[in-house]
C-alpha cells in the first residue's frame, strides 16, 4: 500500500460569533507537516501571553488574555483538522 502524505481536511471551523456563526474554515489540503508547526508557533505565543497576563504585567485592559484565548483556539482547530484527516473512511 503506498504511503500517502497527510493534509488537512479542510472541515473545522473556529472563531464563534455572539450569534453562534463561525468566522473561519481551515484549508483543505496543507501538508499536515506545515500545519502542526503553525498550531505549534500559535500554541507557544498564546502560552506566553498567559504567563505575561498571570505574572500583572499586562495592560490593565487585559487584552493579553483576550489575545492568547483567539490563539488557543486557533491551534486547536488546526490540530483538531489534521486529527480527522487520520481517521479512516467508514
Amino acid at each position: 500500500m503506498p504511503h500517502t502524505p497527510l493534509n488537512t481536511a479542510g472541515t473545522v471551523t473556529f472563531g464563534k460569533t455572539l450569534s453562534g456563526n463561525t468566522l473561519f474554515t481551515l484549508n483543505p489540503n496543507i501538508p499536515a507537516a506545515d500545519a502542526l508547526e503553525h498550531a505549534s508557533i500559535l500554541q507557544d505565543c498564546a502560552n506566553k501571553l498567559i504567563f505575561e497576563s498571570a505574572l500583572g504585567n499586562s495592560d490593565p485592559t487585559k487584552h493579553l488574555a483576550l489575545s492568547a484565548l483567539y490563539l488557543g483556539e486557533m491551534a486547536k482547530a488546526i490540530m483538531d483538522d489534521v486529527a480527522q484527516s487520520l481517521e479512516i473512511p467508514a
